[in-house]
């Protein structure tokens, strides 16, 4: 199951409309382009003032109860002192739910070279 492949999006405007800014962190860019096996992804460009930034999306029609993880594909174009954190939230209604969240320091995932993170 995907959460998202990244290749039903016909623009930049359109990630950026289903993907959106977390609204206390920093300011992003995400731009669609090609990874290393030629499938579509995208390019997230972010300033971490205030101390972070993250992008949103709602994913309210999966049904993940007979999964046991999540992975992601990522390439850092440069090295950087800050953490990568992933943050999921499983709703139990509109304005609560439980948090499942890994961090990840930068210098460890060799993502310079790309690498998949579980």
């Amino acid at each position: 199951m995907w959460l998202d492949d990244f290749e039903s999006y016909a623009s930049d405007a359109e990630v950026s409309t289903t993907w959106s800014r977390n609204s206390g962190g920093g300011n992003i860019t995400l731009t669609l382009e090609k990874n290393q096996s030629d499938s579509t992804a995208i390019k997230y460009d972010f300033d971490v003032n205030p101390g972070y930034a993250g992008i949103t999306k709602s994913a309210t029609d999966l049904a993940v109860t007979s999964f046991d993880g999540v992975s992601f594909w990522i390439k850092a174009e440069e090295t950087t002192e800050n953490d990568l954190t992933i943050q999921m939230r499983e709703p139990k209604s509109n304005y609560s739910g439980i948090y499942w969240e890994a961090t990840y320091d930068w210098s460890e995932l060799k993502a310079a070279e790309g690498t998949t993170i579980k």
